[in-house]
Formats: C-alpha cells, structure tokens, sequence
C-alpha cells in the first residue's frame, strides 16, 4: 500500500489521477465488474499518449475476437497534458506509426491477428 501512494504522488502519474478522476466515473458501468481494474499504460514515446483502459478492456484487446473493439474514448496528449485526443488505430498501434515503434507495441500483434480475422488487411 505504501508504494502505491508514493507511485500515485510521483511526478508522472499524480497529473493523471488529478485530471482523470471525473473521467474514470464516465466509463460505461454495465462494462465494469466489481473487480476490474483500471489501467494508466504510457505510450513508447517520451511524453506521447496516455491510454486509460479496464482490466477486461484490455483483455479484449490482448486476446481480441472479431467483434473487439478498438476505438478507446480514453487516449490523452501525453502524461503532462490530461487533454482528450483522437488518434487513428493505425497511430496508436501499428508499428510504422512512430518511427519504428508503435505508441502502444504491446497491442501491435494483437490488433494485426485482429485485422486479418477480419479481413481488412
């Protein structure tokens, strides 16, 4: 409990909790379960985009079927700037986007299989 409060004060994380309280009361209640939880994951690029997203949110996305969806209402400008941001699923996942890298690489082989099952390669 002790290094959750300190990790909730840092410097890079306490803006989020200060600008997404009243946004986290805005996800869809019929969604959220009693034990889901709520992920802050930063992009892969030094002061790019937040995702904020719940624990079965990212379960779909990890392990998607062909409904999952993938259009997130809960990207920000970056950890600094708790400002809503519409980016493509291209910006935010594939791995040409930035660079190299995707802003979100943990989700690129997922949202690819994801493409293919549905055809839209």
């Amino acid at each position: 409990w002790h290094l959750y409060k300190e990790w909730i004060r840092s410097d890079d994380v306490s803006p989020i909790f200060i600008e997404t309280e009243d946004n986290l009361r805005t996800f869809n209640t019929n969604e959220l379960t009693r034990n889901d939880n709520i992920f802050i994951l930063f992009s892969s690029v030094d002061d790019g985009p937040v995702m904020v997203v719940s624990s079965q949110r990212l379960h779909d996305m990890l392990n998607p079927t062909k409904d999952t969806n993938w259009n997130s209402t809960y990207i920000y400008k970056s950890r600094h700037e708790m400002l809503p941001v519409n980016l493509t699923q291209e910006t935010l996942f594939s791995s040409k986007s930035h660079g190299k890298y995707a802003l979100f690489p943990i989700f690129t082989a997922s949202w690819r299989a994801h493409r293919i099952m549905n055809k839209g390669v």
